[in-house]
């Protein structure tokens, strides 16, 4: 972006534009407007690098309007979302693609100006992988290969690791090897995004992701879910060994002192659920039977307790599969 950055602030309060006045007119050609409707209007003329949504008392308007942001005006350059949230609204960045960076109300005072760079940070590697893709007339198969990781920790993304599992299940039936699949939740993850907000909890999931791939062997697939939750495929693993590694990884994790912030450190535990299948003992095992198995075992494991690893017994997957068929 050459010279300042232009912002558009929708402001459905007179309290909050007078805050992201003062805080961003001295670095930012900001424009304030107060109503969805004038916003839309006004972009074409301002063509804004970053949209700051209200959301804080129109949180579905807000979203619907970044929504339509993404749908008509990305062909050319892309355009940068940070919705400010209510105190108490409760929202999940990963569930609304169309949100780059959300930042609560109480926050704003500390975190804004971060929250800020991040999105324009987001539209600056945005912008730059568009021009590259232009200029190289990447193929299917490259823009594929670039679609397979999840941008913010660098493991693998649900789809991706989706399709492995599959070919990795097929494997094993087709050879007669064993397969374990760890489901990871960092625990109280929501408790961390609540208070430390977004740009710390970001943080948070780089470092872990750097972690993961550094915690598992050369042959495992590792990937993120959604949220704070990822996935391990373990091929050629019985569950005995699959629970090994989870114990290692748990005391990887919890030994290290310092995710997020430098100036706000935190320690985490994992919470991990095991689904286990041998082809020759339990052939009709699929991959979704795994990841369904090995989600309840998380959930058995976080509601006993922070830092659990849990794990269906072999003789139990192979009876509740035959409940299932």
């Amino acid at each position: 972006m050459e010279g300042r950055a232009r912002i558009l602030f929708i402001a459905r309060s007179s309290q909050n534009a007078l805050e992201i006045d003062q805080q961003l007119s001295d670095d930012y050609q900001l424009k304030i407007q107060y109503s969805w409707q004038s916003a839309l209007d006004a972009i074409d003329d301002f063509e804004p690098d970053l949209v700051i949504a209200d959301g804080c008392q129109e949180l579905d308007l807000a979203m619907d309007f970044c929504i339509q942001l993404r749908n008509e005006w990305m062909e050319h350059s892309y355009l940068a979302t940070l919705l400010l949230l209510g105190d108490e609204t409760v929202y999940d960045l990963e569930k609304n693609p169309a949100i780059d960076v959300h930042l609560r109300q109480d926050n704003m005072s500390q975190d804004l100006l971060q929250s800020v760079r991040l999105a324009l940070r987001f539209k600056t590697l945005q912008d730059q992988n568009k021009k590259m893709a232009d200029k190289l007339s990447l193929t299917e198969d490259m823009v594929s290969e670039l679609q397979t990781f999840d941008s913010i920790t660098q493991l693998y993304n649900l789809p991706s690791l989706s399709e492995k599992l599959k070919d990795i299940v097929r494997r094993s039936i087709r050879f007669a090897e064993p397969l374990s699949i760890l489901m990871i939740s960092v625990d109280h993850f929501a408790s961390f995004s609540n208070r430390q907000g977004p740009i710390f909890c970001i943080q948070l999931l780089q470092q872990l992701g750097h972690e993961l791939l550094e915690g598992f062997r050369d042959s495992d697939f590792v990937g993120r879910s959604w949220g704070a939750k990822f996935i391990a495929i373990l091929p050629d693993t019985m569950p005995e060994d699959a629970r090994c590694i989870a114990e290692r990884l748990r005391d990887r994790i919890a030994g290290r002192k310092n995710f997020g912030h430098d100036n706000h450190p935190v320690t985490i535990t994992l919470s991990q659920g095991i689904s286990y299948f041998h082809p020759i003992k339990s052939p009709h095992v699929t991959a979704e039977d795994l990841l369904v198995i090995a989600e309840e075992q998380l959930s058995r494991a976080i509601e006993i307790g922070e830092g659990k690893i849990c794990c269906m017994p072999e003789m139990q997957i192979l009876g509740r599969k035959s409940e299932v068929s």
